[in-house]
């Protein structure tokens, strides 16, 4: 049976097509990445915080194995993000709850 492993963070919008080439190239091709926007509320811009407006949300999908899962690991944790490994028990929960 095939495992999927997702792991998920935010990292720099200008940095999406580097990390996008990045793990394509180093897991050939075995894993997939989606990026989202951050949706910033008004409020939120008062406080002038330019961290968050420059910022996008990842989510990567490969299958689950301990080469491929340390290769891709290693590679967001280098893009200075934050890095969350998703649990796919609950996943509709947890995105409710972002």
């Amino acid at each position: 049976m095939l495992s999927i492993c997702y792991l998920g963070g935010t990292i720099k919008s200008s940095e999406q097509i580097r990390f996008k080439t990045l793990l394509f190239r180093a897991t050939r091709g075995k894993a997939y990445v989606v990026f989202y926007p951050i949706m910033v509320y008004k409020h939120d811009l008062l406080k002038r915080d330019k961290s968050i407006e420059d910022q996008c949300v990842y989510l990567v999908f490969f299958e689950d194995g301990p080469y491929l899962r340390d290769r891709v690991t290693k590679i967001c944790g280098s893009f200075m993000g934050s890095v969350f490994e998703v649990d796919t028990a609950n996943i509709q929960d947890q995105v409710e709850n972002a």
